[in-house]
């Protein structure tokens, strides 16, 4: 007697990490191979008596099909699932994470473990819980492991096969969005050879067959990460799923496939041209002491020079004096390589400042010694100064410093986080930003990667917030421009930060994929990309206001004395020096 065959499928159920349109994608898939549907109601029934092969189209289970699912598993039972979230419950079509309040306890299937877990019983209003794994990464079934390793191209795979008595829980894909790109295929072929190998009686897709030995040749062949960046660009692009299994049954290689699909990405939609800026913007001290800042910096340093050694196309960009300052005084070595790959133009002095400090309290002169001393030590070691400033994590700035980064040989500032705001947005990416005395620099609000794959979505969002188009903006009267021109050049930063790290392996390994198939898109430094966005002075928006960001209202402190004694000390520290200058010119010592 074969395994049945039946998929999870409920339009009641509320969207979280999987949506609508995804849930809908897996109940058809399943559908067309024979599968029952079942909804909330029915699931409890299915797993109180079927032994087979349950595939969830949610990310969301009844709370009371818990125990039952671990049950179901113990027979023999197989459970295919997609996503990666934690116990989760759900109030009024809101998520909840289980364990935020008191209550009774129940028994939860936690997959991964197989453990007992207590998970608060949810009140009568969340009636459903997210049926969820922990982040695992492990070795799979051999027998699957060349389909599962599509995901993410290594020896070992995010996702996972738990054996639960008899049975199995397989979680097949962790993304956001896990039917895009190379998604479709993976579960798709994955379904199949899991059906195949299980004797499950079902209706086989007819293209399914013919890609699937192509489809394993490409893992053998370690093409993993070339096929999930075209395909999940494809994906964006109006029939593009179709386009790319046409190319799977009609070419003869992954080579040619890749070839042949990227090509036709590129003659349907644009792409635009994207910079790609490998960094890293690393907190000085946030939840650690400055020592651990030090070991963080060489760490992420190291790893930048050893991408670069692999990798003769890799480029990084790195800002703060101070952080080049403790290379040179703890790990000398580094700090040389440093120098070295800063001459040959593959690493990217930015900054000027000592630090990415903040632009909202302090005052204006203890602005101007951030970047007198940053800029100093700049030119000291490297025989120049920067004419990028960059503050990735900059709470916001002043109306005032687009005149102190002028007097100090700016042009350009780069930073990310004016996006935040939720009532006042800023309507511009590229600007020139006007000081009250007149002085402009070209502003850059940038992004961070969407994806590791050229976004036409992304693009299209970026060419509408960079019009080529004159006129003096601000908060209050901000513009409805609809442009005929913008901006061709798109830059995207790419690389951890906060605790540092930078670009991985694997981030570095996907530009590198993404520039070989959609020759559009190039690597750069910080510096290169604000550098080309010079020839658009002329043509840009004019933003004569401050830099507001609303996110991070109240970060300081809410204790106005601290910021008054704070100003206070700056001012007297301005006075001390003076008394003591006018005390050296008159012979005292």
């Amino acid at each position: 007697m074969s395994m049945k065959f039946s998929v999870y499928y409920d339009e009641k159920l509320p969207e979280f990490w999987i949506s609508r349109e995804e849930s809908i994608l897996i109940k058809d898939y399943c559908e067309k191979r024979g599968a029952t549907v079942v909804d909330s109601q029915g699931l409890l029934n299915w797993l109180k008596k079927e032994t087979g092969v349950l595939a969830l189209a949610h990310d969301l289970v009844p709370e009371e099909s818990l125990q039952l699912f671990k049950e179901f598993m113990e027979r023999g039972g197989i459970v295919v699932w997609v996503g990666d979230i934690p116990f989760r419950r759900v109030f009024n079509k809101e998520a909840k994470v289980i364990g935020e309040e008191g209550g009774l306890k129940v028994l939860g299937f936690y997959p991964v473990t197989d453990w007992r877990i207590d998970v608060t019983t949810p009140t009568p209003e969340g009636s459903k819980l997210g049926l969820v794994p922990y982040v695992s990464y492990r070795s799979v079934d051999p027998k699957l492991v060349d389909v599962v390793l599509a995901v993410n191209s290594g020896n070992n795979a995010s996702s996972w096969i738990k054996k639960i008595g008899n049975g199995m829980f397989i979680r097949l894909l962790d993304k956001t969005s896990p039917l895009k790109g190379i998604g479709f295929l993976v579960y798709n072929v994955f379904l199949e050879t899991l059906l195949e190998e299980k004797g499950v009686d079902f209706k086989p897709i007819e293209w399914v067959s013919k890609v699937k030995e192509k489809f394993r040749d490409l893992i053998r062949k370690e093409r993993a990460l070339a096929f999930e960046i075209v395909f999940s660009t494809a994906f964006e692009v109006k029939e593009g799923i179709d386009e790319t299994v046409k190319a799977f049954i009609e070419e003869r290689d992954s080579e040619s496939i890749l070839k042949r699909v990227a090509n036709w990405i590129r003659g349907r939609v644009s792409l635009g041209e994207v910079y790609w800026i490998g960094q890293s913007h690393i907190d000085w001290a946030w939840l650690w002491p400055w020592e651990d800042t030090v070991e963080k910096c060489r760490f992420t340093f190291s790893q930048a020079l050893k991408h670069m050694e692999k990798y003769p196309d890799y480029k990084y960009t790195q800002s703060s004096a101070a952080f080049y300052e403790w290379m040179e005084r703890y790990y000398p070595e580094i700090f040389e390589e440093i120098r070295k790959r800063i001459k040959e133009g593959r690493w990217g002095l930015v900054g000027g400042s000592w630090t990415e400090h903040d632009c909202n309290v302090p005052s204006g002169e203890s602005m101007v010694r951030q970047r007198l001393y940053g800029q100093r030590y700049y030119l000291s070691r490297f025989g120049r100064i920067a004419d990028v400033e960059w503050m990735v994590d900059t709470f916001g700035f002043t109306w005032t410093l687009p005149q102190i980064l002028v007097k100090s040989r700016q042009k350009y500032m780069f930073t990310t986080k004016l996006d935040w705001s939720y009532v006042n947005k800023l309507p511009f990416r590229i600007f020139l930003w006007e000081s009250p005395d007149g002085s402009r620099v070209i502003a850059y609000q940038g992004r961070f990667t969407p994806g590791y794959y050229p976004s036409s979505s992304a693009y299209r969002e970026f060419a509408s917030r960079t019009p080529l188009v004159k006129g003096v903006y601000d908060y209050v009267n901000l513009p409805e421009v609809k442009a005929k021109e913008h901006v061709k050049e798109m830059g995207v930063i790419y690389g951890a930060g906060d605790g540092g790290g930078g670009p991985t392996p694997l981030e570095v390994a996907a530009v590198r994929e993404i520039t070989k198939w959609f020759p559009e898109n190039k690597q750069v430094t910080g510096e290169e990309y604000m550098r080309l966005l010079g020839k658009y002075w002329d043509r840009l928006p004019v933003w004569r206001d401050e830099l507001y960001l609303e996110n991070h209202r109240g970060t300081y402190t809410a204790q106005w004395i601290i910021k008054a004694l704070n100003r206070e000390a700056e001012c007297l520290l301005v006075t001390a020096e003076k008394a003591a200058t006018i005390a050296y010119l008159n012979g005292m010592n």
